[in-house]
Parts: C-alpha cells; sequence; structure tokens
C-alpha cells in the first residue's frame, strides 16, 4: 500500500498524527493476506497482532514515531518507505514500544528482521532517492539520519529557481578552499537569505562554476535532531562521532550547521563540561573538518564569540539585507518557483505589491523572506478559493491576518479613515479645534507618503494644564485610526524619574537583573509590527536618558534594545504630553508679534526651561491646549453624563431625572475645582453614580431597576427607586 495513503488512512480513522502503531493496525486492516504472509511464520496471528496494537494506541503508552520513520526512510529502496520498511524499522529496534508490544504478543522480532532485510537485499536501488536528498552511500547513512544531502537535491534541480548573490558565494568559496580555518560563518539577520545562500552554494559546486571541486558533498546537519532522544551520557557524543566519521568517508564533504549558536551548550550534562563545541574543537583545529556556519550577529556574539577557540576556528561573513534591486531578483526567482507549486499566475505587479507592502507593513522583519512569505500564504489561499491568479484582494486579506489589522493601501476604508479622522477627534475632544487640525493634517501628510520616509507617521507634544484633554485625545486618535485601543501604548512617565529606568524601556543590559526579558517599549514593537500610538505622558517627569533615547524615536524612526536589535517604529504615531507650560506661563508673556520691548516668545522657549532644544526640533508639532470655557465644560459635563447613563443602561438600570437641571447642578460644584474633565468624571461618579448604586441595592431582585433623580437628590443628594419597582 502506498506510504501517503496509509498515512491519510490512519490520521481518518484514529483522528489525530498517525504514529507507527495506527499505521500498521491500518495496514493490518486493508492488506491482511500480505501481512499473514509475513508475520504468521514467526509466531503470531492477524488477530493478535491487531489486538496487540490496539491494547498500545487505547493505553496512550509513549509512541514517538520519528526514530521509526526516519529509518523506514533510510531502509526504503525506491524512494519512498512501505509499511515493510516500517515493520523493519520495528524489528531493528527492539526496545521501541511498539517492538515491546508485539514482541511480548509473541512475535519473533528478530527472525522477521531477517526475512525483511533478506528481501531488501534482492531489490535494486532506485535513483529516486536523490530525489529526497538520500544518498545510496551507506557511509553516508548516519548524516541523512539527522539531515539531508544538499548536493543530492542540488543535482535534481531542487535549487535552480534561486537568484544568483555572487558576491556572497565568493566570499563562502574563498574561505571554504583555504587551507587553515575553512570555516565560514554566515552572520546575518533572520531572513537575509543564509540557509538559501548554502543551497545556492551546493547548486553550483554541483554545476562546477565556483571553483571547489565537483564531487564535493554537502550535508546539512540539524542541531536539534542530534540532540533530540538522547537520555543517557554518552549518546550524544557517540552520535557526534559518528557524524565525525561519516564525513571523513564521505570526503570531500562540508557541514552546514544553521542555528550555529546551539554548538555552544547542546549536549552538555551536568557535571560533564564537553558539549557539541567542544567535540568540534580538535577536528576543526587540525583542518579534518569544513564547516560552514550560520546564524545572527547577536547569537554568535552571546554564543559562540565569548569562546575565543571555538570562534577562532570560523571566519565571519557578513550577510546582509539584499539591496532593492537584488532582492527584486530574488523574490521573482522564488515567484517562479511558487507559482508552479500552487499552479496559479503571480504576475510582476503582485510581486512589487507584495514588497512595497512588506516593506510598509512589516519593518521588523527582512527582506526577501517577509515578501516571499507573504506570496506564498497569499497563493495558498488563492489556491484554495480556486483562483487561477493572485490578485491584490487576497494578498491585502492575508497581510491583514498576518499582521492582525485590515490593510486598504489607502484607498476606500483607508481613505474615508483619514477623511473622517478630523471629525471624529472633534466629536470626542471639546474646545481643542486647532490642535486636532495641526494633528490631522501632520498624519494625512505621512499617509500619503508625501512626507520623509525615515520620519514616524507624527511626532507630537501636548502641552498645557491638567484636564484638557491631551491624553483623552491621544486615546481617541488610536481610535480613529484603528478603530480600538489594542494598538496603543501608554507610559506614565512618571515611574521613569531615575536614570536605571530606561533598562525598563529597553531592557537591561547583560550582567544586570532581568537581562533575559526585552523592555516595555521593545517588547511591544515586538507584537505590534504595524505601529499603533505610543504615548509618553507627562514627559517632564522622565529622566534625561529617556529624553536621549527618544531622540532616536523622534528623528528616524528607530530605537535600539539594550540587547543591540534595532526596532522600527516608523508606522507608529509618537505622542509626548507634558504639564510643563500652564496658563500663567502663557499669560505673562505675548504670542506672536510684539513691540521691541515685548519680543514674541514662542512655546519653544517656554519649554526649553525643561527639554533640550535638539529635542524638541525633532517634533512635528508643538501643540497647546488651551484651558476651557465654561460654554466648553458644560458641554463635557453633558458628554460624560450621557456615557454614565449609557453604562447605567447596559446594567438594566433605568434613569428619571431633567438632564438640563441635573446638567446645571454638576456645572455649579464644578466650581472652584481646578482638574480640568477629569474633574467633571470624578464628579459624576461621585455624585450621581455612587447614589444610584446604593439604591438599586435596596430592589427586591436582580432584574430591571428604575431609579428617580427628583427633588430630594438636589437637596440630600439621594435618589429613590420608583414605588413599583422596591420598597
Amino acid at each position: 500500500m502506498d506510504w501517503e495513503i496509509l498515512n491519510q488512512l490512519a490520521r481518518e480513522r484514529f483522528k489525530q498524527r498517525a504514529t507507527p502503531a495506527m499505521m500498521l493496525m491500518v495496514w493490518a486492516e486493508k492488506e491482511p493476506e500480505e501481512l499473514i504472509t509475513l508475520i504468521k511464520p514467526h509466531g503470531l496471528d492477524q488477530a493478535s497482532f491487531m489486538s496487540a496494537l490496539q491494547r498500545l494506541i487505547d493505553e496512550r503508552l509513549p509512541d514517538d514515531g520519528r526514530s521509526l520513520i526516519t529509518d523506514a526512510i533510510l531502509l526504503a529502496k525506491d524512494g519512498q518507505p512501505s509499511v515493510r520498511d516500517l515493520l523493519a524499522a520495528v524489528c531493528a529496534h527492539p526496545e521501541h514500544p511498539v517492538a515491546q508490544t508485539l514482541s511480548g504478543a509473541g512475535l519473533d522480532l528478530a527472525g522477521l528482521g531477517r526475512i525483511l532485510a533478506d528481501e531488501r537485499a534482492r531489490q535494486k536501488p532506485s535513483s529516486c532517492l536523490a530525489r529526497l536528498g538520500i544518498s545510496l552511500d551507506a557511509s553516508a547513512a548516519p548524516l541523512l539520519k539527522y539531515g539531508r544531502d544538499l548536493t543530492a537535491l542540488a543535482s535534481e534541480g531542487c535549487f535552480d529557481g534561486y537568484c544568483d548573490r555572487p558576491e556572497e558565494l565568493d566570499a563562502v568559496a574563498t574561505v571554504l578552499m583555504r587551507m587553515e580555518r575553512a570555516n565560514p560563518a554566515l552572520i546575518g539577520e533572520a531572513g537575509v537569505g543564509k540557509t538559501a545562500l548554502v543551497e545556492l552554494l551546493a547548486r553550483e559546486v554541483v554545476a562546477g562554476r565556483i571553483g571547489i571541486d565537483p564531487e564535493t558533498r554537502i550535508f546539512e546537519i540539524s542541531i536539534g535532531k542530534l540532540a533530540a532522544g538522547t537520555r543517557y551520557r554518552g549518546d550524544f557524543e557517540e552520535r557526534v562521532e559518528e557524524i565525525v566519521q561519516a564525513v571523513l568517508k564521505s570526503a570531500p564533504a562540508i557541514i552546514f550547521l544553521d542555528e550555529a549558536h546551539l554548538l555552544f551548550g547542546t549536549g552538555r550534562a551536568e557535571g560533564a563540561p564537553m558539549d557539541m563545541s567542544n567535540l568540534l574543537k580538535p577536528f576543526l583545529a587540525r583542518g579534518d573538518l569544513r564547516v560552514i556556519a550560520a546564524t545572527t550577529a547577536d547569537e554568535f556574539t552571546r554564543y559562540i564569540a565569548q569562546d575565543e577557540a571555538l570562534a577562532r576556528r570560523f571566519e565571519q561573513v557578513r550577510i546582509p539585507e539584499p539591496d532593492p534591486e537584488l532582492t527584486i531578483r530574488m523574490v521573482e526567482a522564488r515567484a517562479d518557483a511558487l507559482a508552479r507549486h500552487h499552479g496559479i499566475e503571480i504576475s510582476e505587479d503582485m510581486i512589487s505589491r507584495a514588497m512595497a507592502l512588506t516593506n510598509q507593513h512589516q519593518p521588523q522583519k527582512l527582506q526577501p523572506y517577509k515578501s516571499i512569505d507573504l506570496i506564498d500564504t497569499a497563493a495558498a489561499r488563492a489556491r484554495r478559493m480556486d483562483r487561477r491568479s493572485l490578485d491584490a484582494e487576497i494578498l491585502l486579506q492575508t497581510l491583514a491576518k498576518s499582521i492582525g489589522r485590515a490593510v486598504d493601501e489607502l484607498k476606500g476604508g483607508e481613505r474615508k479613515v483619514l477623511r473622517d479622522l478630523g471629525g471624529f477627534l472633534k466629536s470626542h475632544i471639546v474646545g481643542q479645534e486647532e490642535a486636532i487640525e495641526k494633528i490631522t493634517s501632520t498624519i494625512v501628510r505621512q499617509r500619503q507618503q508625501l512626507g520623509s520616509a525615515e520620519r514616524n507617521q507624527g511626532t507630537f507634544l501636548f502641552v498645557g494644564p491638567t484636564g484638557v484633554g491631551k491624553t483623552e485625545l491621544a486615546r481617541q486618535l488610536e481610535m480613529g485610526l484603528y478603530g480600538n485601543l489594542r494598538d496603543l501604548l501608554l507610559m506614565d512617565m512618571g515611574e521613569y524619574a531615575e536614570s536605571a529606568s530606561i533598562n525598563k524601556l529597553i531592557g537591561a543590559p547583560a550582567g544586570l537583573i532581568g537581562s533575559d526579558r526585552e523592555g516595555i517599549l521593545i517588547r511591544w514593537l515586538q507584537n505590534h509590527p504595524a505601529g499603533g500610538v505610543l504615548i509618553f505622558d507627562e514627559i517632564e517627569k522622565a529622566h534625561s536618558e529617556v529624553h536621549h533615547l527618544l531622540l532616536g524615536i523622534l528623528d528616524n524612526g528607530r530605537v535600539h534594545s539594550a540587547h543591540g536589535r534595532t526596532m522600527d517604529c516608523k508606522q507608529c504615531v509618537v505622542i509626548l504630553t507634558s504639564n510643563a507650560i500652564s496658563t500663567e506661563d502663557l499669560a505673562k508673556v505675548p504670542l506672536g508679534f510684539g513691540t521691541a520691548q515685548q519680543r514674541p516668545v514662542h512655546p519653544a522657549d517656554l519649554l526649553t526651561r525643561v527639554f533640550p532644544r535638539e529635542f524638541l526640533g525633532r517634533l512635528d508639532e508643538i501643540i497647546l491646549f488651551k484651558a476651557l470655557g465654561e460654554e466648553e465644560v458644560l458641554k463635557i459635563v453633558h458628554m460624560r453624563l450621557a456615557e454614565a447613563m449609557e453604562r447605567l443602561r447596559r446594567r438594566s438600570i433605568r434613569v428619571e431625572y431633567d438632564r438640563e437641571r441635573l446638567v446645571n447642578h454638576l456645572n455649579d460644584k464644578l466650581q472652584g475645582l481646578r482638574f480640568g474633565a477629569r474633574g467633571i468624571e470624578r464628579l459624576i461618579e461621585q455624585t450621581v453614580l455612587g447614589p444610584i448604586s446604593l439604591a438599586t441595592l435596596r430592589a427586591d431582585d436582580e432584574g430591571d431597576v428604575a431609579v428617580v433623580i427628583g427633588d430630594a437628590f438636589y437637596e440630600t443628594g439621594e435618589v429613590a427607586l420608583r414605588a413599583e419597582d422596591g420598597k
């Protein structure tokens, strides 16, 4: 029975990932004659065979089938493992739960294993193995058990669609052809194409175009697979020795270790100093092995560079993010392969659009990975929808799902959001029309990409007395742009008054407590790649170190973590709020044009008492919030009272009251209070919601409750229940 069909039947029957026991069970049901021919001479009939497997499945005993399936693939002679190969792998692993269960039922594993081995010896091998990256050379079997033969895959054309990277290939080949330290370490951020470069190298080696012996074989070894399942001291060392000996027998050969920082510490047991790096050092020092390592700059510094003896054996080759021209060629080359794989058309326009979208909405990721990933996922979605080609609608839907936010490319919905932004803010913020106009003007300019590409979506300093709506405007801006508050980070700068508090934002340096965790700001940027609104509330209370940190954010939209990682925040709106200028300050000096004796004063001149000029010069706008007049205060009272009544309605509490009378009553109580809009909200909570909450406790049940704000309320502050609704 075909392996894929068997695997599918097992998944359908047992409703989970198919294990070797499940696959053998289905085989026994579908092809009993072949099964009986094999197992009956070795002490087991079909019924006992199936009963033993069913017991194993029902009792949910450990059945990690990875080792058995790997061996079945290595035993296969036709490029695809069969059930006989799986049964042979069971016989070769008597310690495995499946083997122990069948042996306990009476099956002679050793005898059955010999019969299956004789059958394989009589079969002729097929060249199909090369398509799986599996060599017929028995000496390479350990390498294939823990990895793959890249040169075998390259000879079958698996990497023909890759775009050339001549400069990087030349650098790697030059190191590999050296007599000493012929071990290149590919250093680059995730997504720049380090693994693809090694696969491209394998293609060029096989073609004989790069100067390296065409008989050279490149094996990729998974360090994770190498360490998996090693339970006893000595197991891991034996595997590494097995790998090294296999490479020496397959010479000329090169090992490729992806995520090479795992060399440090892998295989180390308590009380044993040896890890994989120490096991490989002697071979690297003598030049017996040539190893290509790949990792990021941060991980190389953190793990490999601290071991000078290990780092000295590698020559670093920097792999930068490709330039735009090379990125286009790389993405186009991969798009051709993706089009063939998915069976749909991917036009050059869709490729260009994918690159533009990922650059705009996924600035934290690097090219070409992010564009290829978007095109691949979108093509898969189009294929499921039975589309013949990839279109912009599917591309935008895929990106929106990836970043968790709708993407409209400044068409339709996005244009409407920007057109309605000013009106939305004015409907929620009272008395600050001039501030709203300045904000919307800057954001619209940046969203239409008419401003600097190196700036944020807007950088503002909101200045004015407390309670005039500075923080509330920032919150409503988030609602107006994105329709939620999930993409908003509000940081109270009163918590960052000490010099060391900057570690809470960007993380602590190595060696300090908390250095293993990212700071609040860095973590938020990681989780919100499409941007949002950053609010630094009461920025004048922060330490000057925080002000210096903000210089980079305000100037070029970047911030560096304590671990050296550069985070992009150009898709963010950055808002700083401050009470550094009060109404009295503005009243003392003239603004605008004045006489010689009365020199005009700009708000920035007043702010230099708190902030350095280079800090203020990086802001798009310094926006003064004016104090609220009586008419504006009344309007806010109306708004906050309406919001409070809506909350009561949602709790099934009906309130009967005279709106104008209640608003005037609250306004009278506001006289003398100096807390602005914050005072209004607190006053409503204390004066109105407090008595109503006490009155509802007197109701007979927890259903609908009706309360009346009558004359007694204005005399004693108490509200009454309706007679029919309470006692």
